[in-house]
């Protein structure tokens, strides 16, 4: 049994298919060892979302765990949600490597798009530095020129954390998660954006 990455491509472009299954990263092989050490800061990865940039270069954000990990002195589980990457010459020819080192911390729910300046990443922030209660509908935004080194993240939320309606009532929104965005056709050449799939 093998456990790892897959990206599913349709090579007509076209939604209905046909699709093909691409193993791009086995757990097994590449960065994590079969032993699938339970210690390891990014143990278990979920929620990856990628971009394909002009000259091939493919990079793959995901969402990763310490299965065994304990806050340091304390019996307590480290749940840390932190944010890893993979990355690769080519996605389809060449292997992925690991970069080893969490991007960032309490975070989760990635989506990346490149544009002309590189790539950006949008995701769930789970920091407390806007009161604990607010981590549920909090998002944060991401920048690297390269895609692979120096990622900057904002220090504001994403969107707002209420809504404002015609008659000035407000609602607060409970959970904001897994944020993405749709572009629709022609605007990504408005944005000098590359579409990602």
């Amino acid at each position: 049994e093998c456990y790892g990455m897959v990206i599913m491509e349709s090579q007509s472009g076209r939604i209905e298919g046909p699709w093909t299954e691409h193993l791009v990263y086995n757990f097994d092989l590449e960065g994590h060892g079969s032993t699938h050490n339970k210690n390891q800061w990014d143990c278990d990865i979920k929620d990856p979302s990628f971009v394909i940039h002009p000259n091939g270069t493919t990079v793959i954000a995901y969402r990763a765990v310490c299965c065994h990990c304990y806050y340091p002195g304390t019996h307590t589980v480290d749940h840390t949600e932190r944010v890893g990457l993979l990355h690769s010459d080519n996605w389809n020819s060449t292997p992925f490597t690991r970069t080893g080192v969490p991007l960032f911390e309490e975070s989760e729910d990635l989506f990346m798009w490149i544009d002309k300046r590189g790539t950006h990443m949008i995701m769930h922030s789970q920091q407390t530095d806007h009161m604990v209660d607010h981590k549920k509908r909090r998002g944060a935004m991401a920048f690297s020129a390269d895609g692979l080194s120096r990622w900057d993240r904002s220090e504001w939320d994403l969107s707002p954390a209420e809504i404002e309606w015609d008659d000035g009532h407000k609602t607060v929104l409970l959970k904001q998660q897994r944020p993405s965005l749709f572009f629709e056709p022609g605007t990504m050449e408005q944005l000098k954006a590359k579409p990602i799939a």
